[in-house]
């Protein structure tokens, strides 16, 4: 994904559509990163295949 700027301290938000091949409990990670700031943001989030 690409993006223009936003306003400093503002927020990003998008939606994604996983589809799971065994039930159960596992993680997504996502991680984005920008000239604007140093280093790389990461987000693990929990989800429960059904």
């Amino acid at each position: 994904m690409t993006s223009t700027p936003g306003a400093p301290g503002g927020t990003l938000t998008y939606t994604m559509r996983v589809r799971g091949v065994t039930p159960g409990a596992g993680t997504v990670t996502t991680s984005t990163s920008t000239p604007q700031v140093k280093g790389i943001t990461i987000e693990v989030d929990r989800i429960t295949v059904q």
